[in-house]
């Protein structure tokens, strides 16, 4: 019932009400209670389901937002991964024991948080598909055409989601 129904209801109770012959003044009072609580009743439910379907619109968009977070932080840590990688070339040529111990360390670390995030690196072990990958590059090397024949950048994923397509060179 709207506030004007109620309103309405109310005033036409009172005019009935008022004679004598109509039950008098306590069963016009009583009956006007009883539409004020029902209405009441009313706001009162609708206004705990606003409050829970808020509740849960508010609920979804913090976990978008924090998956948009992660996902951008996740994106970003991959460039990282790629330097070091090639740091690895480096640590090989090294002659410091604590250079090749800070990399292996390190190496344990990530490759523990890539494991923890879900993170995988991207299949390139497979024939060029433009869904997966990023053709940087095309040689002709003799072999089938669509041959993923280097892989310039790795690429991560978690779970279906790509977070970075790996950069490959293909044959042409």
């Amino acid at each position: 019932m709207k506030k004007e129904e109620l309103i309405s209801e109310i005033g036409r109770v009172l005019e009935m009400g008022l004679s004598e012959e109509n039950g008098g003044n306590d069963n016009v009072m009583n009956h006007c209670i009883k539409l004020l609580d029902n209405y009441t009743t009313n706001i009162t439910t609708r206004l705990r389901a606003d409050f829970e379907n808020e509740k849960k619109r508010n609920e979804k968009i913090q976990k978008i937002k924090e998956e948009q977070i992660k996902f951008e932080t996740l994106s970003n840590f991959t460039e990282i991964l790629d330097d070091f990688r090639f740091f690895k070339d480096v640590v090989k040529d090294s002659r410091s024991e604590y250079v090749k111990t800070g990399y292996t360390l390190l190496n344990k670390k990530i490759k523990k948080f890539l494991r923890e995030s879900n993170i995988e690196i991207v299949n390139t072990k497979i024939p060029f598909d433009s869904d997966l990958h990023e053709c940087v590059s095309m040689m002709d090397e003799k072999k089938e055409k669509g041959t993923i024949l280097r892989v310039a950048s790795r690429g991560y994923k978690v779970g279906n989601t790509i977070i970075k397509y790996p950069k490959v060179i293909v044959q042409s």
